[in-house]
């Protein structure tokens, strides 16, 4: 596992450094570098998630919240709003999303 932690932190180290040695690079090679290290990342991560991890080794899956959610719902007050529910509120909608 330490491979696999170490695999990714170089192909994240790599992709950082030349993100930040190309601040004028084209929306087209950003697009190419990520893409590329996409390529390394996703298939170690499918495979960890397939084994039944949920996340990096060592990082104890650090799925959810701790203890689960508080006592009435979500933070910020309100249940979890469900598809098709609009009630109203002053957040956007999918309407005036981008």
């Amino acid at each position: 596992m330490k491979k696999t932690k170490k695999t990714i932190a170089d192909a994240t180290d790599e992709a950082l450094r030349w993100s930040e040695s190309n601040p004028t690079a084209t929306k087209e090679e950003y697009e190419a570098k990520q893409k590329s290290l996409e390529e390394k990342v996703q298939p170690i991560m499918v495979k960890m998630y397939q084994q039944g991890g949920g996340g990096m080794p060592g990082m104890g899956g650090m799925g959810g919240m701790p203890g689960g959610f508080p006592q009435g719902g979500f933070p910020q007050g309100g249940d979890f709003p469900q598809p098709g529910n609009n009630t109203g509120g002053t957040g956007p909608s999918v309407d005036e999303v981008d």
